[in-house]
């Protein structure tokens, strides 16, 4: 490797590490405590691979891989959540230099534009959550950087054709899979970029990329087979009240990339502040009720569409006049985003922006449209003197990105700091069990998320005391299993042999409860939340 790429690694480095890094003060989310509960009942490591069949390997099903790094995170390490910190700030520092060497190598070569496209990618305020979220970070970051091992090993074939490059990058790829399978579409594009770069035979195209080919049809036909089978209407984006999947599949092929090309670059606060704002003035008789998802969906979609195309037209102006080499990446880059969606074709959403982590490996593409454009604009701009006010502006872009990035950063501190606290507080004031049996009724003065939740968390709190308190032998691993009180606002109680367990909030509710069981006060934990003073109280209840 050149010592030119030493310096924009040690910065690309040093802005990563600093920018996340207060990564190790958050505290898990949601998911991760399903995957927690999910791992600590196993009564031995062999149990992660009960589901594992020779045809789902062969379809890289069940990402097995995520599996096993969810056993030693979540089963093993279960509350260090400083380990899974250190994990992703390590995959996305990584992953920002493999960017940076992809692009300086075989892109841009320059090293100015080549850390721009890069800075993008590290930054970007929409594709945090892949990172900052631990609930999905084990896969998708191990899986993005295979996927970049794999597309650096691809264009050193298409520089040298030296066939054993790409091979490895199939493997490389393939075994990404393993992790998430967002890089499936890669299967398909890369044959085709092989048509694109190089002059190829139809004979020679199919000798060397069919085993790429018949993976992608494999692994679609399987996924697509499991789509139609399984009753989906509730999750359409056309409308919830048809059960044609097919068009719904292939609307949102050509909707998701088309709206996401724009999404991508703006910040999510951002653009929905701007929608409000708009709408609100041109459409002022919207009523109140129906404002926000008229905002967030419609007013976004719309907005999102013109900005997208606007953008691509930029990019087609500033590299018209470039190289046949640059025009050819410009054609493959622009196809790799649009395919990139492909995987999430599956899925539906509620508004215009998708689950911001969807966007991580989408943001790869992003920043080299936007690398490209600044670096063929700053050409043309130089004759007038205006290519320094061009990569000002762009870093101003940057910097509004980690505005944002860091703005989210923080409010998840804060409310992971309020979440540990409160967990702390419990462990002092109920340290373990001496009943077999054991309720707990929790109330406050504030509502979190939903009328009636008084505790800051996304899951049912019933369902977190039980992770929490599994240590203690006395919570029956089915109601675990069977995941028992893990909705938001869920309350009950269930005994298996010998054991018990259940949350309440309704006090009502838990005096029936009682009542039914033959249960006793002293098996009662009665809290109290005060959202001002962030303290946990015991109460006395007259039961």
């Amino acid at each position: 490797m050149s010592k030119a790429f030493l310096p924009p690694f040690i910065f690309l480095s040093l802005i990563t590490i600093l920018v996340y890094s207060g990564l190790t003060q958050v505290f898990y989310q949601q998911d991760e405590w399903q995957n927690i509960g999910n791992n600590i009942i196993l009564k031995n490591f062999t149990e992660i691979f009960d589901n594992l069949t020779p045809a789902k390997l062969l379809v890289a099903q069940d990402r097995f891989a995520s599996i096993l790094l969810s056993y030693i995170f979540f089963g093993k390490l279960s509350f260090n959540t400083s380990a899974i910190a250190l994990y992703s700030i390590f995959f996305h520092t990584a992953n920002s230099l493999l960017v940076f060497y992809l692009v300086r190598k075989w892109i841009i070569k320059n090293s100015l534009f080549a850390s721009i496209g890069t800075l993008f990618f590290t930054i970007s305020s929409v594709s945090h959550s892949a990172v900052s979220w631990f609930g999905t970070s084990l896969g998708t970051l191990v899986a993005v950087t295979l996927i970049l091992s794999s597309l650096i090993l691809y264009f050193n074939y298409l520089s040298n054709l030296k066939i054993k490059w790409l091979y490895v990058s199939l493997l490389t790829l393939y075994i990404s899979l393993f992790f998430k399978e967002i890089g499936i579409f890669l299967f398909l594009l890369m044959p085709l970029g092989a048509l694109l770069y190089n002059r190829l035979s139809w004979r020679d195209f199919f000798k060397k990329f069919w085993p790429f080919l018949f993976i992608f049809f494999s692994i679609a036909i399987t996924r697509l087979t499991w789509f139609l089978s399984v009753d989906r209407s509730s999750e359409l984006f056309i409308s919830s009240s048809t059960t044609n999947n097919i068009p719904t599949i292939i609307t949102r092929f050509f909707f998701y990339p088309l709206t996401s090309l724009s999404l991508t670059f703006i910040p999510q606060e951002l653009l929905i502040n701007f929608a409000k704002f708009f709408t609100n003035i041109y459409y002022p008789l919207f009523p109140s009720e129906h404002f926000n998802i008229i905002v967030q969906t419609v007013v976004i979609d719309l907005f999102a569409v013109a900005l997208t195309l606007i953008i691509l037209f930029i990019f087609y102006l500033a590299v018209r006049k470039e190289s046949i080499t640059i025009k050819k990446h410009a054609i493959f880059w622009v196809a790799f985003f649009v395919l990139s969606f492909l995987p999430y074709v599956l899925l539906s959403k509620s508004f215009a922006y998708l689950e911001s982590r969807y966007y991580y490996l989408s943001n790869l593409p992003s920043g080299i449209i936007l690398g490209l454009t600044v670096f063929s604009l700053n050409k043309y701009l130089n004759r007038w003197r205006l290519g320094m006010v061009a990569i000002f502006l762009v870093g101003l872009f940057l910097v509004v990105h980690l505005k944002y990035l860091n703005k989210s950063l923080m409010d998840l501190i804060a409310v992971s700091q309020e979440r540990r606290s409160l967990l702390s507080q419990l462990s002092r004031l109920k340290p373990t069990f001496d009943n077999n049996k054991n309720i707990f009724y929790i109330t406050g003065n504030h509502d979190f998320y939903l009328v009636g939740n008084h505790v800051p968390f996304q899951q049912g709190m019933g369902y977190t005391l039980m992770i929490w308190y599994y240590q203690t032998g006395k919570i029956p691993s089915q109601l675990i299993k069977d995941k028992f009180l893990w909705n938001l606002n869920t309350e009950g109680y269930k005994e298996i042999a010998s054991l018990g367990f259940g949350f309440f909030s309704d006090e009502h509710k838990l005096r029936q409860t009682i009542k039914d069981y033959h249960l006793t006060k002293n098996q009662v934990n009665a809290l109290f939340y005060d959202f001002s003073s962030k303290e946990l109280k015991k109460i006395d209840l007259n039961l």
